[in-house]
């Protein structure tokens, strides 16, 4: 036997050469590259999954609140005729005045994604609803149409046309304000559900 046979290895020729070397660096970079990119696709799957479950919400949420909005307005249109009717045969309206069906409005202000629809539409919806409530809640007005007088004539004018103003805002500006706000989640969850037909 020789005596570079028996001498133990040292150094790179210990581990194997450079070879081995070579292959446990690109073992190391591929593993950590793996682990990044596995990373990465969860990362971007669950924000995919937020936005889709955020649009979800926002697209039954405002549904809910335009069927709301609309029955309401369907509601106010009959007093609304009432009130022309009084004026025009010179009549009282008697009977119950509505009230404002308000569950999904009210359940909306705990909602998260309200908030994430267009400014405008939180504030015209909350302001349609004050302000209409203020007049079925109005005593004086309530009077006044029970009877017409030269005196209340001019108030009860007045009022019907403010009460008037009030749902057609409603039925344009804020059904459209509604529209626009279901159309953008409504787009989003087709196209989600157009890519993943099994979900």
């Amino acid at each position: 036997m020789s005596d570079e046979t028996a001498k133990p290895r040292r150094g790179i020729a210990a581990l194997g050469g450079s070879q081995f070397l070579i292959a446990q660096i690109f073992t190391i970079a591929s593993t950590i590259i793996g682990v990044y990119l596995a990373g990465y696709v969860g990362f971007q799957r669950t924000l995919e999954y937020d936005r889709l479950q955020t649009a979800r919400q926002q697209l039954n949420l405002f549904t809910a609140l335009q069927a709301e909005l609309n029955d309401n307005v369907t509601r106010l249109s009959e007093l609304s005729e009432r009130m022309h009717a009084a004026n025009e045969e010179g009549k009282g309206i008697w009977g119950d005045w509505p009230t404002l069906r308000l569950y999904v409005w009210e359940a909306a202000a705990e909602n998260p994604a309200l908030f994430q629809g267009p400014p405008e539409l939180v504030t015209g919806i909350q302001a349609f609803y004050a302000e209409t409530g203020d007049l079925l809640s109005d005593e004086t007005l309530h009077k006044n149409f029970s009877s017409l007088t030269t005196s209340n004539a001019y108030d009860r004018n007045q009022a019907k046309e403010k009460f008037d103003g009030l749902l057609e805002d409603a039925r344009s500006d804020l059904n459209n304000l509604l529209g626009d706000a279901i159309d953008r989640p409504s787009q989003l969850t087709a196209a989600y559900d157009a890519d993943n037909p099994d979900n």
